[in-house]
């Protein structure tokens, strides 16, 4: 059986696998990078590409293009392309097929299974979300582990052929991890008998897609300022501001000052000096979302002192971390404490080698009978519970549970003869924000006076970050009840589910 390892990222997608040595491999196309685009180009109603730049090749109708999908798993939005609508499961999937593809053909034999990396403040109708990718692409999914969890495995892991003496020593690890798209701040301690995780931050609306926009949007000043044009008329400048913005980060990561051309085609023939970027002035730009980065920083170190925790490494995972400035502002708290590194791997590889690892101890079908799979210890980062229709929460699996968890509440009609309760499933983050995940609605209620009925409802959050309901009406009489979550593919038509793609 062959499986692999997969971080379906918010600005690009990586895959790895372990070989029969022990050792994992990187995914590399022909020029040598891991790094497939997570864009997804719809030529036609049957055909889509997966992988393709926006500004190589022929021009693209941006009509069809989708970029940095990944923040609307699990949630209530749809793209049409081509006159058809997708959700960001669909889309999703469609990256893990072109995947898996290349996987195969670079390894030659078949890819049996998948272990997703996601990110640790994935909520469960996320991660409803991304068993349903795996689901709608026809893959087995061996497992979903937490993207600073997986960093870790990399980061710790020489050769699984011996894991007692490399998976790790107990040492606590502080993992930040920023991708495109979130951030993730984890202590994880790993030995051959458990790896435990006993401090979880994060910010799902901090990454490194929004340094990007930073850029972007003094572009846009500068060309307005300069020319006079407008992008916001002009959907091909926007696009390619927006990638020489993210072009431009990714140099200011390794020179103290770019030069950010404005091609003269995009300006309709109008000549436009570059934008002048050193590291100050985007410092400067970045000052919010770096005081962000901080703040959630300050507030993992506030847990590791609540817990009795001293990180004594450093992991950085995700492309985010490589821009100096986000460093610079970790190492102002982390100095003293020593940074991983390998030199066959960086942060943009670390969470799909450590999903590849995990699946390795993790799958019954691909783990060597001699490997001992250690205990998984993590916690729920975020309050689990419903809301009433006038905002009215009651937290049934709070934050810090350990996983798998579980929580109870009794709840009761407000109505006489009331056939039906409906409650929104919700997250409640440190900051008292609300998200709403989904709906619960119990059915067939005994037709009783008003609050006579006592209606237990049960969650149970399993070690992937999964969620079952269980409902029962008095000592034991069963409801009907119903779960669905926001982004659930049930909600699209029928057809859609059922409809195959060429993928190239």
């Amino acid at each position: 059986m062959r499986l692999i390892g997969v971080d379906l990222g918010t600005t690009n997608l990586v895959a790895a696998w372990v070989d029969a040595s022990g050792s994992p491999r990187v995914l590399y196309d022909e020029a040598g990078s891991a790094l497939v685009p997570a864009t997804v180009y719809f030529e036609s109603e049957n055909v889509v590409q997966v992988g393709r730049d926006p500004l190589k090749g022929m021009p693209l109708n941006l009509d069809n293009l989708g970029v940095q999908t990944k923040r609307w798993l699990g949630r209530p939005r749809s793209y049409t392309f081509q006159g058809r609508e997708y959700s960001a499961v669909e889309l999703a999937s469609l990256m893990l097929r072109k995947l898996i593809t290349k996987a195969e053909e670079r390894l030659g034999e078949t890819v049996d299974a998948v272990t997703l990396g996601v990110p640790a403040h994935f909520d469960v109708a996320q991660r409803a979300a991304v068993q349903q990718v795996a689901q709608l692409t026809g893959i087995s999914l061996h497992g979903v582990v937490s993207e600073p969890v997986a960093a870790g495995l990399a980061f710790r892991h020489d050769q699984l052929a011996h894991p007692e003496s490399h998976l790790g020593d107990g040492s606590p690890t502080l993992v930040f991890d920023m991708g495109g798209g979130t951030l993730d701040i984890s202590v994880v301690s790993c030995t051959p008998d458990v790896i435990d995780v006993p401090v979880v931050v994060g910010d799902a609306k901090l990454g490194g897609m929004d340094f990007d926009r930073a850029i972007y949007y003094q572009l846009c000043h500068h060309v307005l300022d300069r020319t006079g044009i407008d992008p916001a008329g002009l959907p091909v400048l926007r696009w390619g501001l927006l990638a020489q913005a993210r072009r431009g980060k990714e140099s200011l990561s390794y020179h103290d000052e770019v030069r950010i051309e404005i091609p003269s085609d995009w300006l309709r023939g109008n000549e436009c000096p570059p934008l002048v970027l050193s590291q100050q002035t985007a410092q400067e730009l970045w000052s919010e979302l770096l005081d962000r980065t901080e703040r959630k920083l300050l507030d993992a170190l506030a847990e590791c002192r609540e817990q009795g925790v001293q990180p004594e490494r450093l992991v950085f995972s995700g492309g985010g971390t490589l821009v100096p400035a986000v460093r610079e502002r970790v190492s102002q708290h982390l100095g003293g404490i020593p940074v991983a590194t390998d030199q066959l791997m960086g942060p943009d590889e670390a969470v799909a080698v450590g999903a590849a690892l995990f699946g390795q101890y993790y799958s019954p079908m691909s783990a060597p009978s001699t490997l001992k799979r250690p205990l998984m210890h993590e916690q729920l980062p975020y309050d689990l519970g419903v809301a009433d229709d006038v905002g009215h929460l009651v937290v049934i699996v709070p934050k810090g549970t350990p996983l798998p968890g579980d929580g109870n509440h009794v709840f009761t009609t407000v109505e006489d003869q009331q056939k039906e309760v409906i409650f929104r499933i919700v997250r409640q983050d440190g900051d008292g924000s609300l998200t709403h995940l989904g709906e619960l609605r119990l059915e067939d209620l005994p037709a009783t006076p008003q609050g006579d009925p006592d209606l237990h409802v049960r969650f149970e959050v399993d070690d992937q970050g999964a969620l079952q309901v269980a409902a029962w009406e008095g000592d034991n009489h069963p409801v009907k009840l119903e779960v669905a979550f926001s982004g659930d593919l049930t909600a699209l038509r029928p057809a859609r589910r059922g409809r195959q793609l060429i993928v190239r």
